[in-house]
């Protein structure tokens, strides 16, 4: 780690610390009249606006026509009769096809296309652009010489060398030349080289080269690769470096492979120092615009555990005829739990487990159908709970009116076959499969007894079917089904909203809206021995037993927002919303001795704010009134005070049981530098549980970029708590790609 350490800080220090002073011009720019005559001038790299300047050549593609005239223009044209032979001398511009040649001088056959170019030459092609102090051409075979060159090629590189050898259109040979994508005099960095060999499209293979930063040479490569096309191309990437106090030194091995137009994939070979090899494979596929997926898993035999890790993920999203929707994912881990291990992502080191499903979806008018396959399954050491979902099927229709009537009919019917472990202690297991079908149609009546106030009664009735029964043994019992009905009302209203007028001609109105709701519910029970014999998997299991009273507020702050004379927008910058249940069965069930009636639920509180774009306040408070407590309260607030500055704090309680502190500071600094800090807190424990450290410089006008990473964390190694520290640190070289660690989650850093 000491030796990764030092050579960023080497290389951050050239990068930074490195004179400013730009290399002095050349003197002489004027040539003589003849080309044998001339001084050679050094095109001047400080000014490269001509690399940015629009494509002056014709638009025509390259033909096999050797007929088409070369066109001339200067302020002194000869020409010498039957040879073909031009001269021109000021301000000369050729062009053929999609080439201009551009010089104080020239001289050009104009049936071969030969000629030569002395004083401030200018070659210009589509995607290519010259300088150089002379130059000698064939404009019908795309060939040449360019003598103290300097120019762009395959649209971002600049090169710049004593010789180029033009081969043909895209094809390029070099002597002592310099290969960088950086500006100016002083390049950031750049490949010096001794001889290279350069097709456009493909790559740069070079001899006897050194990569220098800010001229100050750090690496010898007696051979080297330079990709030099934008588009997909199979190959090995660069290695990627770490280190850590767990995992000891670390090198990311890659190898990509275009496949074809529609996939590709990544293979990896990653080396821990004190674990091992760690293969992976990551595949992507979008045969059409409707279809795509992607598939990652790796494997690791592990020396300090000696356990196995794998990981397998693979989602799948496809859209059939007809409109049907496919949605899946593969979701398994080993039982060693990788993500407990190696994951950066917190959520996935906190999960507790898997998730595979499968959903075919297809939507009508009012009608939709939902098959679902679904399989959970622990990641814990202390339970091997499983859940699965083989499949259900849901049939919903939504609300609609019955003819012209004021009366509106729903109805959901579902089809379960569920699959669990009922002993979900590791080494014990009774798996058992359940059946259920269930049907429940609701009708409802729109009233309004007064303009301010809607009234919707529902009547429902619900058939629910078991294959099985259980005992508190466990033990199977037949089939059996339950009949329920239910009844409700909605009341809303009444409405009150005021608007309020403003001196802001940006902000020139604010609507204060008050909206009361209250919903009654009930639905009989039924006797204990039928609720018993149920295992519960979801709500439709627990139903029965209802007759309630809910009932809310809510309250909102809508700022009318003018972003021209014909355009505005309304957006929500507060809202408050309380809460509650009352129990009417609770309130009047038989007294029990020590043992008082709790009618009312938890008060629950939820506030929303976005007052500014720089500032952002929530929280959510539960207050049980029965214990005079405030049982849950999570807050949050952001806050940018400048441009470039953001901070973000949240807590997160629940009496007796946790208390989380998290918070990141996010500062923007000039020239494309970013510092960030992330943290989170247990205050039971009195103990930082992870720290986050970034340092980014992405500047999107230079040619490099960089990014520099410190986490101390808890982690989960062999079924025990350790701290980990580990160091990732990211150079990337625009065109080349990027040296350091592997890409990373966005850790804990939070933002508004």
């Amino acid at each position: 780690m000491k030796e990764l350490l030092k050579l960023t800080i080497a290389l951050l220090g050239i990068f930074l610390a490195a004179d400013k002073v730009l290399a002095g011009k050349a003197a002489a720019d004027a040539p003589s009249q003849q080309p044998t005559e001339i001084q050679e001038q050094s095109p001047e790299p400080e000014d490269d606006a001509f690399l940015d300047e629009p494509d002056e050549s014709p638009s025509e593609e390259p033909s096999n026509n050797n007929k088409k005239p070369i066109e001339i223009s200067a302020d002194s044209v000869e020409q010498e009769g039957s040879k073909n032979i031009v001269k021109a001398r000021g301000n000369v511009v050729v062009r053929f096809e999609s080439k201009t040649v551009r010089a104080d001088q020239i001289v050009v056959n104009t049936e071969t296309g030969v000629g030569e170019a002395w004083g401030h030459v200018l070659i210009t092609e589509v995607g290519t652009r010259m300088k150089a102090d002379r130059t000698s051409f064939n404009l019908k075979t795309s060939q040449g010489k360019l003598y103290n060159a300097r120019g762009k090629v395959a649209k971002n590189f600049i090169v710049d060398a004593k010789e180029i050898v033009k081969l043909g259109e895209e094809h390029y040979q070099t002597r002592d030349a310099t290969l960088t994508t950086c500006r100016g005099a002083l390049p950031d960095w750049l490949i010096q080289t001794k001889t290279a060999d350069m097709k456009v499209g493909n790559r740069a293979l070079f001899t006897g080269g050194v990569f220098k930063v800010r001229n100050v040479p750090v690496i010898y490569l007696p051979v080297g690769y330079v990709p030099l096309n934008n588009e997909r191309k199979s190959g090995f990437l660069t290695p990627a470096l770490g280190n850590s106090n767990v995992n000891g030194f670390t090198m990311n091995n890659a190898y990509y492979w275009a496949i074809d137009q529609h996939s590709d994939a990544t293979v990896f070979i990653d080396y821990m120092k004190n674990r091992g090899v760690q293969p992976g494979l990551e595949y992507r596929y979008t045969p059409s615009k409707t279809t795509n997926g992607i598939f990652l898993g790796n494997y690791l035999s592990d020396d300090i555990t000696k356990q196995d890790f794998y990981k397998v993920n693979w989602t799948h999203s496809q859209v059939l005829p007809q409109q049907v929707k496919v949605n899946g994912k593969l979701d398994l881990v080993s039982s060693s739990n990788s993500d407990k291990t190696f994951s950066d992502n917190t959520i996935d080191r906190t999960r507790r487990n898997t998730d595979s499903f499968l959903n075919i979806n297809k939507n009508w008018r009012n009608n939709s159908l939902d098959i679902v396959s679904r399989y959970r399954n622990s990641v814990e050491e202390s339970n091997d709970s499983t859940f699965g979902l083989l499949p259900q099927v849901n049939f919903k229709t939504q609300r609609f009116a019955l003819g012209n009537t004021p009366l509106y009919f729903n109805q959901d019917t579902s089809f379960s076959v569920f699959y669990t472990d009922l002993i979900p202690t590791p080494g014990a297991d009774d798996k058992e499969h359940f059946e259920r079908f269930d049907f429940h149609p609701q009708a409802s009546l729109l009233l309004h007894p007064a303009p301010w106030l809607a009234v919707t009664p529902t009547v429902g009735f619900r058939e629910t079917y078991y294959s099985r029964g259980l005992d508190a043994n466990r033990n199977r019992l037949p089939g059996f089904s339950r009949e329920l009905f239910d009844a409700g009302a909605a009341f809303e209203g009444p409405k009150i909203n005021r608007v309020f007028h403003t001196n802001s001609a940006e902000f020139p109105k604010i609507k204060h809206v008050i909206e009361p709701r209250l919903n009654y519910n009930y639905i009989p029970d039924y006797a204990a021995d039928d609720r018993n014999r149920i295992k519960a998997f979801d709500g439709t299991d627990l139903i029965g037993g209802v007759n309630q009273i809910a009932y809310s507020l809510t309250q909102r702050l809508l700022q009318k927002k003018v972003i021209n004379d014909d355009i505005s927008e309304t957006n929500e910058i507060l809202k408050l919303d309380l809460s509650q249940i009352y129990n009417i069965r609770e309130a009047t069930r038989d007294a029990t001795p020590g043992v008082a009636p709790i009618p009312f639920s938890i008060l629950q509180a939820d506030f929303t704010s976005r007052p500014m774009e720089s500032l952002l306040l929530n929280f959510r408070a539960g207050y049980d009134p029965h214990a005079e407590l405030i049982k849950t309260f999570n807050f949050e607030v952001g806050v940018k005070p400048v441009k470039g500055l953001m901070f973000l704090f949240e807590r997160r309680y629940t009496r007796d049981f946790s208390t989380f502190d998290m918070g990141t500071v996010d500062l923007t600094l000039p020239k494309g530098w970013r510092l960030q800090y992330s943290a989170r807190y247990d205050e039971l424990l009195e103990k930082f549980q992870e720290n986050d450290v970034s340092l980014k410089f992405d500047d999107l006008c230079r040619c490099w970029g960089m990014s520099f990473d410190f986490i101390k964390r808890n982690i989960i190694n062999n079924g025990i708590e350790q701290g980990e520290t580990k160091f990732m640190f990211r150079l990337t070289l625009r065109g080349l790609g990027t040296i350091g660690t592997k890409n990373q989650e966005r850790l804990i850093h939070r933002y508004f």
